[in-house]
């Protein structure tokens, strides 16, 4: 069974935005998802130029690229990955998630 795209106005003003789902929030959700999505493959493609660079300016060689990390390396990563890993967790908790950057992240990042 489909569901007919429908078109909306609500909220939008005068511009008509497609919606998918009878619970707007899912349309949202949709659409950060397809926004998200989009922005991976930008940044796929800018490292995969990246890597090309790098090997046709013989900096590095492909299999430097495709090599798997050492285990030192592997290590870094696993830290790296568990402190991004709770950052996206902690957004779980909702309001409390919610908090306004403290002064200090603040001046990084203006």
């Amino acid at each position: 069974m489909s569901k007919e795209l429908k078109s909306s106005t609500k909220g939008t003003g005068s511009k008509s935005e497609q919606t998918f789902f009878d619970d707007p929030v899912q349309d949202r959700m949709l659409a950060l998802s397809m926004a998200l999505a989009n922005e991976l493959w930008v940044v796929k493609c800018q490292i995969r130029r990246l890597e090309e660079l790098l090997i046709a300016n013989k900096i590095i060689t492909r299999n430097a690229v495709e090599d798997p990390p050492s285990d030192e390396e592997r290590a870094e990563r696993q830290n790296a990955l568990d402190s991004f890993s709770a950052t996206l967790m902690n957004t779980l908790k909702g309001q409390e998630a919610s908090k306004s950057p403290d002064d200090e992240t603040l001046k990084t990042y203006r």
